[in-house]
């Protein structure tokens, strides 16, 4: 019995915390059974499984057991019916008809445990027991779907009746719209409801979850209701942490202001929360260190999910705009023409443009810091739909500098946007960009977006490379030669380096020259409109046995790895700038052979192959000389090739 008990408690305790977890910060949730109040859930939870553990163990005890039967059902609709916990309305009227279906079968079960006719004591007449039980069972046949009719327009009616207090805040707000009341001060947001409580705050915040039919957004009159809501009871329970959580969920998922919502979590914390209160103040603030750090990363997926609604509705809109022109178009070219059908269409046409204007004001206000993709659709509905080019143009430059962080993620997981060879592809889809430097730039090579890990590469802060040439980042004679290349791809359309592996050198801030490997490839645009993307790696030997050293064709060294200085006893400074003859015993020898490497490296075919060893003797700074043997490989472009010395 005391092992029984004990399972029931922690029956009971596991499944109130299940609920306290699963309880939406979000308003805006499209979850059924969610509920935001935890107070609620746990009041839920435990009725429940007060029926549950009520119906598994006083079945010993059947008169008892029904008179709970009954109790609880009343309590539990009693409650649902008055509190409406469930962010969704609909909800709530199947779950208060439900708990009133409960409350009619346990009054039936009451009725026929507490009262049983007597047998009778003539035998020839029927036994009134089984009749009364058949009764009873017919009795929940019929009854139940009223019951629970009965208990849904019940709920609705109290829903209803809860939600009165809105009309008020509504002219409230109508007041001060027009200038005729002021809202500012706490007094004044007191004085315009006096709420009953913090749930109640709560039940009428609900209002924000109108949403436009279009674009599955929240209406803005909706959400200027809510925030009034929230404010007057904020004003009428000062310091309470509930009514602070709810602000704080308020400005994270409704009006997407994550500053003001931590600086509400922190008077919540300040102000004495009770333990679940500190739980979901822990939820929310792990919310909002997971905004921040995919902040950077572009949406999650539940951002993700919710833009592509708000684009679909977008395109769905400016395709009704177009079919509209050219409905009218077609009305217009007909032999038989009607002023009436011309006015019709034309009527169709303006008011499916209106629909289209509006929408996407509303999705742009939506992504205040602007989104490419979005920008560049409604550029094509300024251009085609409103024949406005001018600003058709502005949206088109603003989706350049908005957009690339959108075209380059879905490059990064293998989107439409690369083309090339397999080898491309599959260097492509190994990008962590967390540590591959990505740099995007123009036709005219100015740098579009750099992200941090190709800033930490380079020695630049956030915001020094954006406008600036990319030349900046290549030593010379790569440097003075780069713009050529590009102006060349733009009248040609003729690619050298797109799509391929190549070995080179580039130069940081602090005017170091170090190794890299880049893979370059075309984003999207031809011509003067093409967007190119470079993944760079820095150059890394994976053999221990090995180290290298970078070269133009003419033997000077222009950089290093750390082994090869550590192997030859010299800083970095006594290395860049000297020939490389100059380390062997016999300097014409090993200049000899690498003025043939020089010779084999015109062939473009030579990129990425190996020139055959040769073997020498390399002087150390402070020891005897050291037998090697060196390997050429080509790197750089056509025209100007590295040699990259391994020994």
């Amino acid at each position: 019995m005391l092992l029984a008990g004990s399972t029931a408690v922690i029956f009971a305790a596991c499944v109130v915390c299940l609920a306290i977890a699963e309880c939406q910060s979000n308003p805006l949730t499209n979850n059924l059974l969610a509920m935001q109040v935890p107070f609620t859930a746990c009041i839920t939870s435990l009725l429940r499984v007060a029926v549950v553990l009520v119906g598994a163990c006083l079945h010993f005890k059947p008169k008892t057991q029904a008179v709970f039967m009954f109790i609880l059902p009343v309590l539990g609709a009693y409650f649902h019916i008055r509190s409406s916990p469930y962010l969704i309305s609909w909800m709530n009227y199947i779950w208060g008809g439900l708990w009133c279906g409960l409350v009619y079968t346990s009054a039936l079960l009451l009725a026929l445990n507490q009262y049983e006719p007597e047998e009778p004591w003539d035998y020839e007449v029927p036994d009134p027991v089984p009749i009364y039980r058949a009764n009873m069972t017919l009795g929940v046949l019929y009854g139940i779907f009223p019951a629970m009719l009965l208990g849904g327009i019940l709920s609705f009616v109290v829903h209803r009746w809860q939600q009165r207090p809105l009309k008020t805040l509504q002219e409230a707000q109508h007041l001060a719209s027009g200038g005729r009341l002021q809202l500012d001060a706490a007094e004044a947001l007191k004085a315009v409801y006096r709420f009953r409580s913090p749930e109640e705050v709560e039940l009428l915040a609900r209002c924000v979850r109108r949403f436009d039919p279009v674009t599955d957004l929240p209406l803005q009159e909706a959400i200027a209701l809510c925030g009034l809501v929230v404010q007057a009871g904020a004003a009428r329970f000062h310091g309470n942490p509930s009514i602070l959580l709810l602000q704080a969920a308020y400005m994270i998922h409704v009006i997407k202001d994550t500053r003001a919502a931590r600086t509400q979590l922190q008077l919540a914390s300040s102000n004495l929360p009770g333990v679940i209160e500190r739980y979901n103040i822990f939820k929310a603030l792990e919310e909002l260190k997971s905004i921040r750090e995919t902040g950077d990363r572009g949406l999650d997926l539940m951002a993700y999910v919710e833009f592509q609604r708000n684009f679909r509705a977008c395109v769905k809109a400016h395709k009704a705009a177009l079919l509209a022109q050219r409905a009218f178009w077609r009305s217009v070219m007909r032999d038989n023409l009607k002023l009436s059908d011309m006015l019709v269409a034309f009527r169709a046409m303006e008011a499916t443009e209106q629909t289209a204007i509006l929408v996407y004001k509303r999705v742009l206000d939506r992504y205040p810091q602007g989104n490419g993709k979005l920008l560049k659709i409604w550029g094509r509905f300024q251009e085609w739909v409103l024949h406005d080019p001018v600003r058709a143009s502005r949206s088109y430059a603003e989706a350049v500098k908005r957009g690339l962080g959108d075209t380059m993620l879905n490059l990064l997981g293998g989107g439409e946007g690369v083309d090339g060879n397999a080898a491309a592809q599959d260097s492509t889809h190994k990008v962590d960009e967390k540590v591959d430097g990505i740099v995007i730039i123009d036709a005219a090579g100015a740098i579009l977006l750099v992200n941090k890990a190709a800033n930490r590469m380079f020695g630049y802060a956030k915001g020094e490379l954006e406008g600036k040439n990319v030349s900046m980042l290549m030593p010379q004679p790569f440097s003075g030669r780069h713009n050529t290349y590009l102006n060349n791809y733009v009248k040609t359309g003729e690619a050298k380096i797109l799509d391929s592996e190549r070995h080179l050198v580039a130069l940081s801030k602090d005017r170091t020259i170090f190794p890299i490997t880049l893979v370059v490839h075309c984003l999207s645009g031809t011509g003067k409109e093409s967007i190119f993307m470079g993944v760079i790696r820095p150059s890394e030997s994976t053999d221990p046995t090995a180290t290298r050293v970078w070269a133009t064709t003419n033997g000077i060294i222009l950089c290093s790895d750390a082994r090869f200085a550590d192997w030859f006893g010299m800083s970095p400074q006594d290395i860049v700038g000297r020939p490389v003859s100059t380390f062997g015993q016999n300097p014409e020898k090993l200049e000899k052979w690498l003025l043939e490497c020089a010779a084999a490296s015109a062939s473009e075919d030579a990129k990425g192959t190996e020139q055959a060893g040769i073997g020498a003797a390399l002087t150390h700074k402070h020891l005897p000389a050291l037998e090697v043997n060196i390997n050429v490989s080509y790197g750089g472009t056509a025209t100007e090739r590295i040699l990259v010395s391994k020994g």
